[in-house]
């Protein structure tokens, strides 16, 4: 990953998200690429357990990331359930090694949807396995 910030739970920060992100991500508007990547880290049960400032940005979160929850609120698409860590890993680690972007349906925090282009990988952070999911913008293919 390059240079990333990740949003504490403890630190509470003034909202991050403005109406124009939000009206950008729906309506498919040009867009400068971000600086850094917006990233959310998933354990093998499929919860989210961290999320970058940019990712809090992309889904309209004005406070903090919604650790604890599982990946599929914000993303329904993905296969990921708490019942299988396995298959979540082996899934993650199966797009990672493909290096492809997919086209997913986001649920941002306002209940409105945007399209996002994801790349999974996998990560271990003291013996501990973890899928990262880098989002960026879906831009309208033609």
């Amino acid at each position: 990953m390059r240079n990333t910030e990740w949003a504490s739970p403890t630190v509470q920060s003034t909202p991050v998200c403005t109406p124009k992100m939000i009206d950008r991500l729906v309506d498919h508007q040009e867009h400068p690429s971000p600086e850094r990547d917006a990233v959310l880290t998933i354990d093998a049960e499929g919860r989210i357990t961290a999320c970058t400032l940019e990712a809090k940005e992309l889904l309209g979160w004005e406070s903090e990331c919604p650790e604890g929850c599982a990946a599929t609120t914000v993303i329904p698409e993905l296969p990921f359930s708490a019942k299988t860590p396995g298959y979540n890993l082996a899934y993650a680690v199966f797009h990672s090694a493909n290096g492809m972007w997919m086209r997913r349906t986001a649920l941002l925090a306002d209940g409105r949807k945007a399209l996002v282009d994801i790349e999974m990988s996998s990560i271990v952070v003291k013996f501990r396995r973890y899928i990262t999911l880098n989002l960026r913008l879906s831009t309208p293919r033609h």
